[in-house]
């Protein structure tokens, strides 16, 4: 299992309205707990012991509450990537933690149960450059069935079975550094696409459970998930927010 991950935490979270004005995204809580402890939880029983956090916006926040010290079992950095760097840049701000050796690379803002130790094998047994989590979208409205001016069935939201997209969960190599030029530069238009292009681009299918949260309502739908017992992901407590240990 690869032990070092990088999680893009700097964001505005802009689409989160008011909630993100006062506190990043990644603090925001689900289940009474930050959601950056959720994936670090997830991080910390797939066999991550290292963790270095791209912070940006709000970075203070994020020291304050103890995210620039050992969580969970794992060493933790927390690296000031600037305010307004692209997600491409931020990757290649934390060049000096990432050194040498294949990294995990996590969006902040979903939660799955994707099987992550799973995910490296795949990505060491393929001898790939870079391999993204394809995971089903969830459907944001009903899907209606018409015929005529009749609605003859109506399916409640599921997730699309029949359509992939990125998971924000990549395995990378080092190496894919050297197409980052600078602060600037996009992760899908300056990463993904030009190595797609090239054939060297795997995926690793995860038929499992993963859910964004870029909306209020995401949010609303996630803690809900908790109360009524259903959470998918592996949870943090509050206990665990509140020491840091999560054991």
């Amino acid at each position: 299992m690869i032990e070092h991950a990088c999680i893009l935490a700097g964001g505005r979270g802009t689409r989160m309205l008011g909630s993100t004005e006062e506190q990043p995204k990644t603090l925001m809580k689900i289940g009474g707990a930050f959601l950056l402890d959720h994936i670090l939880v997830h991080l910390a029983q797939s066999g991550v012991r290292r963790v270095s956090i791209a912070g940006g916006y709000k970075i203070d926040e994020l020291a304050r509450q103890g995210f620039d010290q050992e969580r969970h079992g794992l060493a933790l950095q927390l690296v000031d990537t600037g305010l307004d760097t692209n997600t491409a840049g931020r990757v290649l701000a934390m060049r000096e933690q990432i050194g040498g050796q294949p990294f995990l690379l996590c969006w902040s803002d979903a939660v799955s149960n994707i099987d992550f130790t799973a995910m490296c094998a795949q990505h060491l047994a393929d001898s790939a450059m870079l391999t993204l989590a394809a995971v089903h979208p969830p459907q944001r409205f009903g899907a209606l069935q018409l015929t005529g001016n009749k609605v003859t069935h109506y399916a409640e939201k599921q997730r699309q079975s029949d359509h992939w997209v990125s998971g924000g969960y990549f395995v990378v190599n080092p190496e894919v550094l050297q197409l980052i030029s600078g602060a600037e530069s996009s992760w899908e238009h300056d990463v993904l696409t030009p190595i797609s292009e090239r054939g060297a681009l795997h995926a690793y299918r995860h038929d499992g459970e993963w859910q964004c949260m870029d909306m209020q309502t995401e949010w609303h739908y996630l803690n809900q998930l908790i109360e009524q017992g259903n959470a998918f992901w592996p949870l943090a407590t509050n206990e665990q927010t509140a020491t840091g240990i999560g054991q």
